[in-house]
């Protein structure tokens, strides 16, 4: 298919294949402060004797930094998007007046008169039109809830990563012991990302059901962790959480393209970067609050659990909708325009219409 594509010559082909590893290596360098924050958090708390509040608001910075930076290129590509539409339409507009007589009535009136008709500007309308279809999406109720979701699946994902090494040392094991966990659950997000989406989508299931179903399943482990009294324990159970956590992050534009399209995703994303704020912000106060007032993970991790439930019944709910609306549509399509029991006839008989014909 591709092979076809690029032989073509009316069908423009992106030919930059070095685009994809080197997105993948600064996506990489990007994620080494994010997936080596237990070691980062741990060391401030050791090195400075600081709480873990205090400890946790560098790596909350860190986060913080990324999503505005999403945000500030969501403005730059609305910036550019009319920049490049209303250039367009102002060479348009000058080469059509020059050049055909339409320019000059459209300049002088169709009446024969002298003075300039009021007419609109084409790059009024599009402006207005770029407006219309970005009140129309922030109007949108969808996207609300894919924001809010995935704003609770990146912050969970998160907070376990930060704090699963401090938990395993709660529980018992050595800072050396301990360590490899981190190791294991990076690479359980990675089998995650990889392997779970490819299996699904070659089943043709429902994307949006994938993510609830995610999302429930990160929620029962979190449910479990508290209970993990041995060192084993707390590597198995984080471990399986990861595979389900790395599955919603990896999914997040993937789901944000199928219900708004490509071209919406940079505004979806800073509308998500919006939403990340406050949720960074709290999340040392969060913290603080439980590890530091209350001395245990437990509770941190029973409400992230909550939160995650929530979020995949809202998903659920959201996945069913659709399907019963799409059973209307398809119904309403294959259904005839007249009933079985219904026959017309004609007005100056009493043959049927239909015999006629």
């Amino acid at each position: 298919m591709a092979k076809e594509l690029q032989d073509r010559r009316d069908i423009m082909v992106d030919r930059c294949w070095s685009l994809a590893p080197l997105s993948a290596l600064s996506a990489l360098l990007a994620m080494l402060i994010s997936k080596n924050s237990a070691l980062f958090y741990v060391a401030f708390v050791d090195e400075f004797e600081v709480s873990r509040q205090s400890a946790s608001w560098p790596l909350t910075l860190n986060m913080v930094m990324a999503h505005m930076a999403a945000s500030e290129v969501n403005e730059q590509n609305v910036i550019t998007c009319r920049v490049r539409t209303e250039g367009r339409l102002v060479a348009e507009d000058a080469c059509a007046r020059n050049t055909s007589a339409r320019g000059l009535g459209a300049e002088r009136g169709f009446d024969n008169s002298t003075v300039p008709e009021e007419r609109g500007s084409n790059i009024e309308a599009m402006s207005s039109s770029e407006d219309n279809n970005i009140v129309f999406l922030l109007r949108n109720p969808i996207l609300y809830i894919l924001v809010a979701t995935f704003t609770i699946g990146e912050y969970t994902t998160a907070t376990l990563e930060t704090t699963v090494l401090d938990y395993a040392g709660d529980r018992g094991a050595a800072r050396r012991q301990a360590e490899p966990i981190i190791t294991y659950v990076a690479t359980a997000e990675m089998v995650g990302r990889l392997v779970i989406p490819f299996f699904w989508d070659r089943a043709r299931l429902s994307r949006c059901l994938l993510v609830a179903m995610c999302l429930m399943a990160e929620a029962l482990c979190l449910v479990g962790l508290p209970h993990a009294t041995s060192f084993p324990q707390v590597v198995a159970t984080a471990v399986i959480t990861g595979l389900p956590a790395g599955c919603v992050v990896a999914l997040k534009p993937v789901l944000l393209s199928d219900y708004f399209g490509v071209e919406k995703l940079s505004m979806c994303w800073g509308v998500a970067g919006v939403f990340m704020l406050p949720v960074a912000f709290g999340g040392p106060l969060l913290i603080g609050l439980f590890r530091d007032s209350m001395g245990s993970y437990e509770n941190l991790y029973r409400m992230l659990a909550a939160l995650c439930m929530g979020c995949a019944a809202v998903l659920f709910g959201l996945d069913f909708s659709q399907r019963r609306a799409r059973r209307s549509t398809t119904v309403a399509e294959d259904k005839p325009c007249a009933s079985v029991g219904f026959r017309p006839r004609s007005f100056d008989s009493g043959l049927d219409s239909r015999d006629v014909y």
